[in-house]
């Protein structure tokens, strides 16, 4: 506030005048407005509409995240991620700015698969059920040896086992043993399947016909069987089911 000056030498009228500007003061607008912003302060408006545009934007990007989810769940090519957000768009939904393009639904799919797979680990886990292996060898169009890993597994202590697919490993060598071994050792351990863990609930496993994962002398499961002397084998047992 400025400074006050009053040329009338009594203390008491210079007194009177300060508390009649003080008052005229306090009834200004330019006083009014300056309480009322300290009121909206007071109220953190600005943290409350951050919080109104950090919702919107979550919410259209699990609008997003659940286009991708139905696109792998139901086997369609992921090209269609693009024209189903554009359909939501023109029915009214909004989808945001972002992550629309194919090469965006294929990074979601990673992630929602990276995020479910690690749920269940814990879960069976925690569950200190069974754990049985199947594995096979297979190859991509482009011809890249592929080990298949799948897990029969109780989700529930009370429930029946379940197939679950765990991963699917690039082979350097799909005629090296001892490759394809540590690579489904490595597997299980990148999973959280360690090897006490494995030592305590893997009781069996089974694979294709190929020799190199039957063979009695140097055969995966040999070298498994090493490992967990407990465990039950038995070979081609997957193409039976």
């Amino acid at each position: 506030m400025k400074n006050v000056k009053d040329n009338r030498s009594s203390q008491r009228a210079k007194l009177t005048s300060l508390r009649k500007k003080i008052i005229q003061h306090l009834h200004s607008d330019t006083h009014i407005k300056a309480k009322d912003i300290m009121t909206q302060q007071e109220k953190n408006n600005t943290l409350a509409h951050v919080d109104v545009i950090n919702s919107k934007y979550l919410d259209t990007t699990k609008r997003v995240f659940r286009t991708s989810y139905y696109i792998s769940k139901n086997d369609k090519p992921l090209g269609d991620h693009q024209g189903l957000v554009d359909l939501q768009s023109q029915n009214g939904v909004d989808m945001g700015i972002g992550l629309h393009s194919r090469f965006s639904a294929t990074a979601l799919i990673d992630h929602i698969v990276h995020d479910m797979r690690s749920t269940i680990c814990k879960n069976i886990k925690q569950n200190q059920g069974i754990i049985s292996i199947l594995i096979d060898d297979s190859c991509t169009i482009s011809d890249i040896s592929t080990l298949i890993i799948y897990l029969n597994v109780q989700l529930e202590t009370s429930g029946e086992p379940q197939f679950l697919f765990l991963d699917l490993v690039k082979l350097t060598n799909v005629e090296s043993t001892k490759g394809i071994h540590s690579e489904l050792v490595a597997c299980l351990k990148r999973h959280t399947f360690g090897l006490n863990i494995c030592k305590k609930h893997f009781i069996a496993f089974t694979s294709g016909g190929a020799s190199v994962l039957t063979g009695r002398k140097s055969g995966v499961m040999e070298l498994l069987v090493k490992d967990f002397p407990k465990i039950i084998t038995w070979h081609c047992l997957n193409h039976r089911l």
